[in-house]
């Protein structure tokens, strides 16, 4: 029989979680990192202290959040994987189709 199964759908699945996972690790670390100055300095002024505040990364921070995200992207595209497999393909594409008529009307 022809066609793609479950496991390549779920890895491809996986794939591409995997993927938005560092992506969005990274992008989140390096937006964290500027907000984080951004937001202290704005707190201090608004304060009206008189106050200097110097610019540095802590590096133990950054491993612990890129552990308990990685752990939580870890769940997730194991349950999502677990969940395709055990889906039927025809199914999900009926529900699709159900969806997307009954959004039309």
């Amino acid at each position: 029989m022809g066609g793609i199964d479950n496991y390549k759908i779920a890895f491809i699945f996986a794939l591409e979680g995997l993927l938005l996972g560092i992506v969005s690790l990274i992008f989140g670390l390096i937006f964290g990192i500027i907000f984080n100055k951004l937001f202290m300095m704005l707190l201090a002024k608004a304060a009206l202290l008189n106050v200097r505040i110097d610019f540095y990364i802590a590096k133990e921070s950054l491993i612990e959040t890129a552990i308990v995200y990685s752990i939580i992207f870890v769940i997730t595209f194991v349950k999502g994987f677990v969940d395709i497999i055990r889906t039927d393909l025809i199914d999900l594409m009926n529900s699709l189709k159900k969806r997307r008529s009954s959004s039309k009307s």
